[in-house]
């Protein structure tokens, strides 16, 4: 519900926690850092003379076409078709894989296209100029002609050029604070555009993603093993066709890493399917918005976020509470166990476990459900829930097998013993909580004296119904020291938990990837 008021539409809804836990985060250029929306900035006729043979014959060309991308809409809406204008049915579709698109006449072949490809072995003549106009970011398209017979299939001719069409969107206005955010939560970007590298890296800087400036063009990696390592040394990722954006996917995941991938055309179809959570646009195309986990709906790519800290809130409480209620498993175990062997009376009673249950798992694990938690995920959930949990777990036991002992060895009743052993474990019980509500903000503070009130209180009103028998001075104070040592005894175990986990995390890779992820 949080996230349907924030016009974030969820189709699967395990893809939340996925999405808490990512740690890359892989974007396309257009449509995400920037405006889908594109609009033409500037012609550079390469002959001018014959701009006006040049301009009827964009004009012929694009009306030829279907309005199916942003590019081709900013080319039609800026050369508007006139009614003597030559027509064909015969197209070419534009192609991520040949990045060109064509209108087929009867001499010739008009052709849009990405430099490097249309250009081909010509490309050198036209470098210098190519960079000098995209060196602010601004997308270049080649429009010229062929006689090449057009299959839709990799040019193997260059083309000869008439002009250059300077195409520029808009980066969206929140683009850089999204992008802070992630920065700031450890979240790597990499940006995976079909774009020329050098536009998609300017584009990137000036949205503030960091390392923009290390950008490589994806035709140069011939193979898996060196997209590999590219993935490991570069940010920006240039003329990407969707095969390549799909390895990159992959080569991330077999680094290990947690990948989302947002994207909002056909071509990122493949690079989706293949992320550990995916998001797409409500204005990219159907095919990607029905392949994503993720749709944002108003396409505010700064909803992100929001996404991301919910998912987070939701998987940090429920480890959190998780952790809370699995103490009273663990000590409940290990009693039942001891009692057995050392053929006692069980020292407590149903309605002791009822009162420790109630302040100290099921009423604050209520409240901390709702709490903001923005925290990076680590490890994995139940082996997190256990490492909390296993410290308060033994000292709950030890310190009810002390009271035992101690009531044994003394001649106390049974009443004595449980009344000054639940004592003794919901003093434990309240250090955990506290450890547990770490970082104490006001509420978790508030909340934290709100269970010790509530304790007492039920203590002073209710003690014959939950068993609560009357202790002298001398029975108070034996209480109040083994209070306090069961919190000392917390305080041991934790700090030793924390020294064998800072030593596996050091020595043992297998225990690295365990409790870190």
């Amino acid at each position: 519900m949080r996230l349907a008021k924030q016009q974030v539409l969820i189709h699967e809804m395990n893809c939340v926690e996925t999405l808490a836990r990512v740690n890359v985060l892989c974007v396309d250029k257009t449509g995400t850092i920037t405006k889908p929306e594109m609009s033409v900035s500037k012609v550079i006729y390469l002959d001018e003379d014959l701009n006006e043979n040049v301009s009827r014959e964009i004009r012929m060309a694009s009306a030829s076409m279907a309005a199916d991308n942003e590019t081709m809409k900013a080319i039609q809406q800026e050369f508007l078709p006139a009614d003597n204008d030559e027509k064909t049915d015969i197209v070419c579709p534009f192609s991520s894989a040949s990045k060109y698109s064509a209108a087929i006449f009867k001499d010739r072949s008009l052709v849009f296209g990405a430099a490097e490809y249309v250009l081909t072995s010509d490309f050198f003549k036209y470098e210098e100029q190519i960079k000098a106009l995209t060196s602010e970011g601004a997308r270049l398209l080649v429009f010229g002609e062929t006689s090449e017979i057009l299959e839709g299939k990799a040019l193997t001719k260059p083309i000869t050029p008439k002009a250059f069409i300077i195409l520029e969107n808009e980066i969206r206005e929140n683009a850089t604070e999204t992008f802070k955010y992630f920065a700031e939560q450890g979240v790597d970007i990499k940006v995976i555009s079909g774009d020329n590298s050098i536009t998609a890296s300017k584009i990137a800087a000036k949205a503030g993603i960091q390392n923009a400036d290390k950008y490589i063009d994806a035709t140069s990696l011939t193979s898996y093993r060196e997209l590999k390592k590219a993935v490991a040394k570069y940010t920006v990722f240039g003329r990407v066709i969707p095969e390549q954006k799909k390895m990159i996917i992959k080569a991330l995941k077999e680094a290990g890493k947690t990948v989302a991938m947002t994207g909002d055309g056909v071509n990122d179809v493949l690079a989706l399917k293949e992320a550990d959570c995916s998001i797409a646009v409500a204005t990219g195309s159907e095919a990607a918005a029905n392949a994503a986990q993720i749709v944002l709906l108003d396409s505010d790519f700064s909803r992100m976020p929001s996404v991301v800290a919910e998912g987070r809130r939701v998987v940090n409480n429920i480890q959190r509470s998780a952790s809370l209620f699995l103490v009273k498993n663990i000590f409940s175990i290990l009693l039942t166990i001891f009692t057995l062997i050392a053929a006692n009376l069980y020292p407590l009673y149903p309605t002791q476990l009822s009162l420790l249950g109630a302040f100290t798992i099921g009423i604050p694990s209520f409240f901390l459900a709702l709490q903001p938690n923005k925290s990076l995920i680590r490890g994995h959930f139940l082996v997190n829930v256990i490492v909390n949990a296993l410290p308060s777990g033994l000292a709950d036991f030890i310190i009810v097998v002390l009271v035992v002992i101690y009531g044994n060895l003394t001649g106390l009743s049974h009443e004595l013993v449980s009344t000054m052993a639940i004592l003794s474990m919901l003093a434990v019980g309240i250090g955990t909580l506290i450890r547990v509500s770490y970082p104490l903000n006001k509420l978790r503070l508030a909340l934290c004296i709100a269970m010790v009130v509530g304790i007492v209180l039920t203590i002073i009103v209710a003690p014959n119904l939950f068993k609560i028998a009357i202790l002298d001075f001398f029975q108070w104070q034996i209480t109040v020291v083994f209070m306090a040592l069961g919190l000392g005894i917390l305080l041991v175990l934790l700090r030793l938990s924390n020294k064998i986990i800072g030593y596996l995390l050091t020595h043992s890779r297998r225990a690295r990837k365990i409790l870190q992820g």
